[in-house]
């Protein structure tokens, strides 16, 4: 696995010619050593080498056509002819808030999700199926509407009484697919 540069993500430079340029490890990559990255857990943030502007997501959509073209099914048709439709940067600030807010009490409960199944198995690594594919899912999300979400945290013992319960409910779900295992 490669390493992450100091801000924890690996930068990138794509030139004219379509090629890119790993500035965290100084040399030349190809998509597929981005995909490969990502896919390994980096964070990536790419660069036009000509004006400097800031093209990760749209070269995460062409991994994603070359690569993952079977995961599209997962974004809903009305949804990507929405994209297409909207033409104003307060239209985009909007919908960019309204996806972030409408995303983060999923990533929430799948960060405690992880965290309960790691309690309740005995394990720090996360090795279970389950958590790394809940891992897989939302990582791009996560890093996605991470930064953009500006609102203040819950108090921590709504956070507290919430977990404490979603914990219960977790345990006892493990218990019963350890009965039915055995």
């Amino acid at each position: 696995m490669a390493e992450k540069g100091e801000s924890g993500r690996m930068e990138i430079k794509k030139y004219a010619n379509r090629r890119f340029y790993d500035l965290t490890h100084s040399r030349h990559i190809k998509l597929d050593e981005i995909h490969a990255f990502i896919k390994e857990g980096h964070d990536v943030h790419i660069v036009d080498a000509k004006d400097g502007s800031d093209i990760t997501a749209c070269v995460l959509l062409q991994i994603i056509l070359e690569f993952e073209s079977s995961k599209l099914d997962l974004i809903p048709v009305p949804l990507l002819v929405w994209l297409i439709r909207v033409d104003s940067q307060s239209m985009r600030e909007f919908a960019r808030q309204n996806l972030s807010q409408a995303f983060k009490p999923f990533l929430e409960y799948q960060r405690q999700f992880q965290e309960q199944l790691r309690a309740a198995q005995g394990s720090t690594t996360g090795s279970s199926g389950i958590a790394e594919w809940a891992k897989a899912v939302a990582a791009p999300f996560t890093a996605a509407f991470s930064a953009q979400t500006g609102e203040p945290a819950k108090p921590e013992q709504e956070k507290d009484a919430k977990a404490k319960g979603q914990n219960e409910d977790l345990q006892e779900l493990i218990r019963e697919l350890k009965g039915n295992k055995a």
